[in-house]
């Protein structure tokens, strides 16, 4: 191959990623807008901050696309076009993000034979306890070469978290089981006896509000999330309490919804 084909092809690579960002930015500016508003609360700052962004990106637009990537690569190979439309050329939840994340659930799974098959209760909380901590060193550790990355569900990220969750569960089998405290229990009792149906219609629910338009003050179609949240919480609050004030107002809405079921006796599950 001649040097004018590479130059050729490294041209065309180049005006294909500014195609793809072109598009993307079309796409999806207006979105990206609304979510900074949220944010910022003011117009002028919104667009900076998006215009920023989008210019953070476009400077590091070659790693968009880098064919050198593994997991971008093994994603286009084995799942072709069926890819999340917004990567385009990469899945974030791909065949490699896929693995670590069925290793998370193995995780629970030998956590609760563990529990189950220990001879006593303290040999079960020491397990947790070392085991816990061994997986938040490996995570930390083997962050050095392959970061901690939730969007991409890392083996780091994995080990690290499964370590943490371990330790927050010794925390509660010690106070539980252990010592017997349990009056603080009933409320987090309430979600966990229909933990899926909580996390199904929760996630529903929120689709739905981004995907329904209402006309705004202006006449103008907004998003019926962004018109409950500026309209309930966004007016009193500043923006970190009015997201913290809308996420608490999320969760008692479906804690309240679970205790009605508990109280019938229902419990969903698969």
């Amino acid at each position: 191959m001649s040097r004018r084909d590479v130059q050729f092809g490294a041209a065309a690579r180049e005006s294909r990623i500014e195609r793809d960002i072109a598009e993307f930015v079309a796409e999806h500016y207006p979105r990206l807008i609304r979510l900074a508003g949220l944010i910022c609360r003011d117009a002028i700052d919104s667009e900076d901050a998006v215009q920023a962004g989008l210019e953070r990106a476009w400077r590091r637009r070659e790693s968009l696309h880098d064919p050198r990537s593994l997991a971008a690569w093994l994603d286009r190979a084995v799942l072709g076009p069926h890819i999340w439309r917004v990567g385009r050329v990469y899945d974030p939840e791909g065949i490699l993000s896929t693995v670590p994340a069925v290793v998370t659930t193995l995780f629970g799974v030998l956590t609760g034979q563990w529990i189950r098959r220990a001879r006593s209760a303290i040999v079960a909380l020491r397990g947790l306890l070392a085991a816990g901590s061994a997986g938040i060193a490996l995570g930390l550790a083997w962050g050095h070469w392959l970061p901690l990355n939730k969007a991409l569900w890392t083996g780091s990220y994995a080990a690290f978290t499964a370590g943490a969750a371990l330790i927050v569960l010794a925390l509660c089998y010690w106070t539980i089981e252990v010592r017997g405290w349990r009056w603080w229990t009933p409320p987090f009792v309430v979600l966990g006896v229909n933990a899926l149906a909580v996390f199904f219609l929760s996630t529903l629910l929120a689709k739905l509000l981004v995907s329904v338009h209402i006309a705004g003050p202006d006449g103008r179609p907004r998003v019926l999330q962004a018109v409950l949240f500026e309209t309930v919480f966004a007016g009193w609050a500043p923006a970190e309490a009015a997201s913290l004030a809308w996420a608490t107002a999320n969760v008692l809405l479906w804690w309240a919804l679970m205790w009605a079921l508990v109280r019938k006796g229902v419990r969903l599950a698969v």
